[in-house]
């Protein structure tokens, strides 16, 4: 007896990516994920712990460096969060696409989070993919966030 697969692929061809994400998560119902973000592609999340999630969002690309992208997206997570740090930054490649990997801790509602984003420019798209758990947890769901980062393509 074959073994089942412990992953779901996603091969999204109109805008152009593909990703896996571990089983154990589920996807976050479309009403939900539309009210957290209009621009939410796809989001998952593990039953039972709301305060973990994988998220995907796009917008039109434009010319912008993989300085002003890493600055942006921190930016943005810092408006959110005041307390916010940039525990770290790479460039890297996504497919066809080159962009930046951001690893990000705040506060958000009295609890740590740890979250890592990534941010990559395409020909048409900029994709931001990001996983956050509690900080507590973030060990307990590497393997699922690695999956998930280390299978992300973008095509265009």
């Amino acid at each position: 007896m074959a073994s089942q697969p412990l992953l779901n692929t996603v091969s999204d061809t109109p805008h152009g990516l593909s990703f896996n994400i571990s089983k154990s998560f589920a996807a976050i119902p479309d009403k939900e994920l539309a009210s957290l973000n209009p621009g939410f592609l796809y989001g998952y999340r593990p039953s039972g712990d709301a305060n973990t999630e994988c998220v995907i969002s796009q917008t039109k690309a434009g010319n912008i460096t993989a300085g002003q992208l890493r600055d942006g997206v921190f930016n943005e997570i810092k408006n959110n969060h005041t307390d916010a740090n940039l525990d770290s930054s790479a460039i890297v490649q996504v497919g066809v696409a080159r962009g930046v990997s951001l690893q990000t801790s705040f506060t958000d509602g009295g609890l740590r989070i740890k979250r890592v984003e990534v941010a990559a420019v395409g020909k048409t798209n900029i994709t931001f993919a990001f996983c956050q758990s509690l900080a507590a947890d973030s060990s307990r769901y590497y393997n699922d966030f690695t999956i998930f980062f280390s299978s992300l393509k973008l095509t265009k």
